[in-house]
């Protein structure tokens, strides 16, 4: 941002402040820059998520952001099947030194 961008105050309770500034400090950026993270998140999350008379929440996903988390999904599979396996190498070495 420049010096030239427009400012605005907006009044917080103080709890709220003291959340944001926590959440800044967790970020290692300034209060200002964590307003403007969450607003823009907010800006892109607009009607991506809602939640129905039930309570439960629907997130929707753009083709590029569903394609990326189906292999988010996968790999964890993948690891998943991996530590198992690693499970059953460990427990029949353990059995095998027993023996």
């Amino acid at each position: 941002m420049t010096k030239r961008d427009p400012q605005i105050n907006v009044r917080l309770p103080q709890e709220l402040k003291e959340k944001l500034h926590q959440l800044a400090e967790k970020n290692k950026r300034s209060a200002n820059a964590e307003v403007i993270a969450a607003i823009e998140l907010a800006i892109h999350m607009d009607g991506q998520v809602t939640q129905d008379a039930e309570g439960k929440i629907e997130i929707r996903l753009s083709k590029e952001e569903s394609k990326i988390l189906e292999k988010q999904i996968e790999t964890l599979k993948q690891i998943k099947a991996a530590e198992e396996k690693i499970d059953q190498l460990f427990t029949a070495l353990n059995q095998a030194k027993k023996a």
